[in-house]
């Protein structure tokens, strides 16, 4: 393999893994209403006294 195609593979992967990156921010920052909805419902358990934190 020559250095020029090596250097196009790096490129290649270097495109992956920038494309890789931004779906795992995008992934991170996803919360859905249920999830809102969950957290808020699991607020007012732990506030009435019907659950206590785990952490």
């Amino acid at each position: 393999m020559g250095e020029i195609q090596i250097v196009e593979r790096l490129s290649r992967i270097e495109e992956e893994l920038v494309l890789l990156r931004k779906q795992l921010i995008d992934a991170d920052l996803l919360v859905t209403d249920d999830d809102i909805e969950s957290l808020d419902r699991a607020e007012e358990d732990l506030n009435n006294k019907r659950t206590k934190r785990i952490i």
